[in-house]
């Protein structure tokens, strides 16, 4: 009980030393609550976004004998709890459908045709629903949709193919099975919202295809019936179940493993119904969305508690430098309590009672702020609509980590000053009641150690500078299972290295730093050199001082060249992977707009109508040969570009080896008999520059077409149609359009995307918004600045360097007071070494360039060490973790950005001022306050 007082009665007596040993835990924690409620509210935005994009929760396909047994799978599937909606359905590819209307054949639109083929690019989709159907997004044109008996309704595109309106009867017949049906034309429809959705992702785009003179246009025709009307017209035996849980008692967005159990338990309920038939099969897709955002959120999570390892064991670090300083400060005091009868047990329990209790404090107002920051970060990363109030969500999980915070600062602060409390509880009474000690500072000098982590923290940057990755090699070797010694040995090296990783600055820093400290007396005459200029005759004075006091000016350059290493890393890492990250975008966009195109498309109408669009300069489009192509005896995949591709995308030579970008253009253009090869293909079968292959195109069962083709170029890259993952490592041949088209029947290129260059004040926005609306060829259509504006606001996979920012301003905060507040302190204790000069004629204008000398010599050793780390663990980590050793065909970016100038020009006025503030005060002292004995 009276440590417990002694302790309350220390804090209370002096709270500015115990704010001084909480700051950098405040620091560490409320960066570690900020961000992880900020992940946490990231969490529930795309959780939102995920459950937003789910059409579906279930679907399930069960194979009936007679109809009315869908019936009875409707009502029990409802009676399950959980369970809000049921939806049949029978849908059919209705290849075999022939249209009659006053007993004229409407459809198919070219008669006398019957091969399967002609059937099939005419093939219409058939949907049947029940009238009471809950999914929506059918909109009416004409007529009113009424889904009972014979009526049917059809899609905008069909009726005017077929000049049907509503009211008009026709017949159905199944050719195949021999089967007709009279109905009635009940509405012109068009589908949108979540039916248009849920069809789209289970039956395909909803865009069928349509014979032209080149090749194909592309139309939405689509049937809808009654479900009773398409089971009797195709005679089927499966029935489609689409079901929509009741999400608000299903799902808890804050207990995620608990909704997947009560998903888990339903399906098997959905499989006790489904089991009374011959044949049914279910796809859980809620529970999929579940796991997928699981995983992510945990990926995120990591990474964020990953990349705070820094911050935090700084923050320890420079805890304990300060409750070292703290505690020699404290020295006489403690030595006081030893005369009174304090053991070293009884002391070393104190000092640890009051680091819990400033422990406790800290983590109490770490919490505090971590949450005020989280809501500010929270707000500025909103997305769309979809993303809930950030009170609302950050409110249901302070508490957690308030008492994790708690937790964390009650263990770690009291564990940062354990080994500085063990010292000067040890110390004899005779040595803690001595005030001043004119002698060395000298730690314990371990050479080995200090050499070891040195070396291994060199070996980590050059590695990740490289972009080498030890782990990498290590778990590519092939280790017989039977070898588990060896294997285990893989094992602990490779989580060894991933370690190292982090630490491997840490170790450079900190044996570089001991090195110095501990050779310093030997850089006794560069340093006075250096110096000289300054101080004049009190450079020897200056070095001697520098020099005495090596280890206590180490602890001073280690924190200072470690919070420039963190920070320059974060800022610059952060800036670079963005910057990479929209290169690459750009790469694989290739042009302002790329859009998706349906499977085949009339290439001349869809070019020369996107052409007129205002505000389109050029226009390319590209594809694939769908017929199977050899190389010797290898089959190769072959890609097929326009003569404009050369002018919508930007090329740099460096992507590709052998001719000119230019030359390559012309040829192409020429249609000459040339081609471009991926980087793999040129590894593989050793082809190079101006080289000759021969393409084997198979066109029928003993039919084969022979292209001669001279190799112009190996391409890394071609911006637009691939990227990494198809040039450089499959095997692809890229040959022009009019070339392909003497040779090859153009049914048999299929187009794969349209790649469109905007003029320089025309609004790519606009044009996406008319292409994605006007023309059913198109899948899907993007700008550049959209995807761009998708990696910088929406990207979950961006939120991690995003972050970097956060933990930059926390290294900044530490820099500001946790290293001016390590100086003060440093300073100040060396009052009576003042006083001591005052009496040998030291003026106090001399003290103050000796110390303004000895700040800048600090700086001069950390900046550079700092610096050059800094940047070179940026670069590791974005060749390391980012591209995974990944070839690009551009230089990585190392993006400087203004933060930097902020951090250095903070940081380094910081330091000056705390040397100088601080000595003035001393200086202004008179020389018996600053000598007198105080007890």
């Amino acid at each position: 009980m009276g440590v417990l007082w002694i302790v309350f009665h220390s804090i209370k007596r002096n709270p500015k030393r115990a704010l001084t040993l909480s700051l950098g835990m405040i620091i560490s924690l409320s960066l570690l609550v900020s961000v992880f409620l900020t992940a946490d509210y990231m969490g529930q935005m795309v959780l939102a976004k995920i459950l937003k994009d789910v059409n579906f929760d279930f679907y399930i396909n069960i194979k009936h004998s007679e109809l009315f047994e869908y019936v009875n799978v409707v009502k029990e599937l409802k009676e399950l709890e959980g369970i809000e909606t049921v939806d049949p359905c029978i849908s059919r590819y209705a290849s075999k459908l022939n249209i009659t209307r006053n007993g004229k054949i409407i459809w198919p639109i070219l008669q006398g045709t019957a091969g399967y083929e002609e059937y099939f690019r005419y093939t219409l989709k058939f949907f049947g629903f029940a009238q009471n159907m809950s999914i929506e997004g059918v909109s009416t044109i004409q007529g009113r949709l009424n889904l009972t008996g014979n009526k049917i309704a059809v899609t905008e595109d069909l009726a005017k193919t077929l000049k049907l309106k509503p009211g008009d009867g026709i017949s159905l017949i199944n050719v195949d099975q021999d089967i007709q049906l009279n109905a009635t034309i009940c509405a012109i429809i068009r589908f949108g919202g979540r039916l248009k959705k849920l069809i789209t992702s289970f039956y395909g785009p909803p865009h069928w295809i349509r014979e032209g003179s080149e090749t194909y246009y592309v139309k939405e025709y689509i049937i809808v019936a009654p479900i009773e009307f398409t089971w009797k017209l195709f005679s089927v035996k499966f029935v489609n179940y689409f079901v929509f849980v009741d999400r608000d008692k299903t799902l808890n967005p804050w207990d995620i493993n608990g909704s997947i159990k009560n998903l888990r338990r339903l399906e098997i309920e959905i499989e006790n119904v489904c089991q009374r038939y011959e044949e049914y099969y279910i796809f859980n897709n809620l529970i999929h969305a579940l796991e997928f955002y699981r995983t992510e959120i945990e990926i995120l999570k990591y990474g964020f508690g990953i990349s705070l390892l820094p911050v935090i064991l700084l923050s320890c670090y420079f805890t304990s430098s300060i409750g070292q300083i703290s505690l020699i400060v404290r020295r006489r005091e403690i030595g006081l309590l030893k005369v009174k009868g304090f053991s070293s047990r009884q002391t070393f329990i104190m000092i640890i009672l009051e680091s819990v209790l400033v422990g406790l404090i800290s983590g109490i107002i770490g919490a505090i702020i971590g949450y005020l920051s989280s809501i500010q970060i929270a707000k500025s990363i909103l997305w769309e609509n979809i993303a809930p109030a950030p009170k609302e969500v950050l409110n249901k999980l302070i508490f957690f980590y308030l008492g994790l915070s708690i937790m964390l600062g009650g263990v770690f602060t009291p564990v940062a000053t354990i080994i500085p409390a063990r010292r000067i509880s040890k110390m004899r009474i005779g040595e803690l009641l001595q005030e001043y000690l004119e002698k060395t500072e000298m730690e314990k000098w371990r050479p080995r150690l200090t050499l070891l982590l040195f070396i291994l923290g060199v070996i980590k940057t050059v590695e990740m500078i490289l972009g080498v990755s030890v782990a990498k090699i290590l778990s590519s070797l092939n280790i017989s299972a039977t070898n588990i010694f060896l294997a285990l040995l893989i094992v602990v090296l490779i989580t060894a290295d991933m370690v190292l990783v982090l630490l491997g600055p840490f170790f450079l820093i900190y044996g570089l730093s001991k090195m110095v400290s501990h050779y310093a007396s030997k850089l006794t005459t560069p340093i006075k050199f250096l110096i000289k200029p300054l101080l004049g005759e009190l450079s020897d004075i200056a070095t001697k001082n520098f020099t005495r006091r090596a280890s206590r000016t180490m602890k001073i350059i280690f924190l200072m060249s470690l919070i420039l290493t963190l920070g320059i890393a974060l800022i610059v890492f952060s800036s670079s992977f963005i910057q990479t990250s929209v290169e690459i975008e750009k790469i694989e966009m290739g042009s302002d707009i790329k859009a998706t195109l349906v499977p085949s498309v009339n290439k001349t109408w869809l070019v020369d109508n996107i052409s007129a669009i205002k505000g389109v300069n050029e226009v390319s489009i590209y594809g694939e040969l769908t017929l199977p192509v050899k190389l010797a005896d290898k089959y190769v995949k072959v890609l097929i570009i326009d003569e404009n591709y050369f002018n919508v995308i930007t090329i740099k030579e460096e992507y590709l080896e052998g001719a000119s970008v230019k030359d390559i253009h012309q040829k192409f253009k020429n249609g000459e008999n040339c081609c471009l090869i991926s980087y793999y293909l040129s590894k593989e079968f050793e082809l190079r520059f101006e080289d000759s292959i021969e393409l084997n195109v198979i066109t029928g069962a003993l039919k084969a077409l022979t292209l001669e083709l001279t190799v112009m170029a190996v391409a890394k890259v071609l911006p637009g149609i691939t990227y990494i993952d198809e040039p450089y490592y499959d095997e692809i041949v890229i040959v022009s359009y009019n070339y392909v088209k003497k040779f090859i029947n153009l049914i048999n290129i299929e187009f794969l995307r349209i790649l469109i260059d905007v003029e320089d004040n025309a609004n790519s926005t606009e044009i996406v918004q008319i292409l994605n609306e006007k023309y059913l060829e198109i899948r899907h259509a993007t700008s550049i600045d959209q995807e761009v504006q998708q990696i910088l606001h929406e990207s979950i996979g961006i939120a991690s360097p995003k972050f970097c920012y956060i933990e930059f301003i926390f290294i900044l905060l530490i820099a500001i007071f946790g290293l001016s507040l390590i100086v003060v302190v440093t300073t100040l204790e060396r009052q009576r070494e003042f006083g001591l000069l005052k009496v040998r004629g030291v003026s106090n204008k001399q003290i103050l360039k000796m110390m303004l000398a000895e700040s800048m010599l600090i700086i001069a050793v950390s900046f550079p060490l700092g610096i050059l780390e800094g940047i070179a663990v940026a670069y590791g980590f974005l060749r390391t973790f980012v591209l995974l050793g990944t070839e690009v065909p551009f230089k990585i970016p190392l993006v400087i950005p203004v933060q930097l100038y902020i951090l250095l020009s903070v940081g380094s006025v910081v330091f000056l001022l705390s040397f100088l503030v601080s000595s003035y005060y001393l200086t202004q002292k008179g020389v018996l306050e600053t000598l007198k004995i105080r007890h």
